[in-house]
């Protein structure tokens, strides 16, 4: 079915406004295929003609994707005529166009609503320099633990907030700071790019979507280590997984003097995973240590095993394990043993940690 620009906005619209009305996560455009939904996990067609060329046209505009080649990939932000934000992927398949258009949540839930060590996220982020690394898997939250961090400070202190994100997902209000938002792809070529112009842009606070490369995990530390305040997600699966892929980013020659700069100017890293609660909603389990003491060391020396077991054994204020954070959500009601058994390689240490066994 062909459309005409009006009749492919219509449809796009239409799609759209049903995410948002029936809080559905997902929708899965495929040229010449029903358009699907993601519904609480599952994937259900909508009662809608098949995807024309014309639909995926119209989202290259929608977009701001002034050429649009339909062999590219394209990872951009888009508003509904509602003001509703979403983020848009649109790549190419067996031949033909496609794209999945993700509802981006605009509220900003704090810190305590997310159960997430408050007071010590609090305590970072109120630093005047450093670099604070939120790891974990895809789909995690890290997006809304950042975006909590900086509400916090939107009227906890006044600051002027550089935000650079593929897309941005949560739009900041200027309250008692100033946020300038730039979103890769838009305002800016790249993440690197991004940091590398911020640093020219008199920022106090720079919040980094994602550490992607070499360019700008290089970028990254120059502005912690010149007075700046930088907090970046990765990918990770715990505390030291993500600051072993953040070295490991960096040529092999440059990682001793990368872990040098990181023992004085990391602040603390954050690790968490999204796991179902008892009350059918999604709760983060974390790991975190505060970058101080005996820690500083092990980052300098290389000692990564040691600062593992160094976080497993010795549960303080500003350091926690994955196993005690399940243990406690556990004893606490918000999961279940079986859910934090699951996410455990071994269940046995859980068992352990439930009855006090080190």
């Amino acid at each position: 079915m062909s459309y005409s620009p009006e009749e492919a906005q219509g449809y796009i619209e239409s799609i759209l406004q049903s995410m948002v009305d029936n809080n559905f996560s997902d929708a899965f455009l495929h040229q010449s295929e029903l358009p699907r939904i993601r519904n609480q996990g599952t994937l259900m067609p909508l009662e809608m003609s098949p995807c024309s060329n014309a639909i995926f046209q119209q989202l290259a505009i929608l977009a701001n994707i002034e050429h649009w080649n339909p062999n590219e990939t394209y990872d951009r932000g888009i508003t509904n005529q509602q003001g509703h934000r979403f983020r848009l992927s649109l790549f190419h398949q067996l031949g033909g166009p496609a794209a999945v258009v993700r509802k981006l949540n605009t509220h900003i839930p704090n810190l305590e609503e997310l159960r997430l060590p408050f007071e010590m996220l609090h305590s970072w982020v109120d630093r005047s320099a450093g670099l604070i690394l939120i790891a974990g898997p895809p789909g995690s939250g890290k997006s809304t633990t950042c975006a909590s961090m900086l509400d916090w400070l939107n009227d906890a202190s006044k600051k002027h907030i550089v935000c650079i994100e593929d897309p941005a997902e949560f739009l900041h209000a200027n309250r008692s700071c100033l946020f300038t938002h730039r979103e890769v792809g838009h305002d800016t070529p790249s993440f690197a790019k991004g940091m590398e112009q911020a640093l020219r842009q008199s920022p106090d606070i720079i919040f980094l979507g994602e550490i992607r490369d070499t360019d700008t995990a290089r970028a990254t530390l120059h502005a912690a280590e010149t007075g700046h305040l930088v907090i970046a997600t990765l990918h990770g699966s715990s505390t030291t997984e993500g600051l072993e892929r953040f070295i490991q980013i960096f040529n092999e020659s440059e990682r001793d003097s990368v872990r040098l700069i990181l023992s004085g100017s990391l602040v603390g890293i954050l690790f968490q995973k999204l796991l179902a609660g008892t009350d059918g909603q999604h709760i983060p389990a974390t790991e975190y240590f505060e970058n101080q003491g005996l820690i500083r060391r092990l980052i300098r020396e290389n000692r990564i095993n040691e600062l593992r077991d160094f976080i497993q054994d010795k549960t303080q204020d500003h350091q926690s394990s994955f196993l005690q954070n399940l243990v406690d959500l556990a004893k606490n009601g918000w999961i279940t043993e079986e859910t934090a058994r699951q996410n455990l390689s071994n269940p046995q240490d859980f068992q352990r940690a439930m009855k006090g066994i080190r």
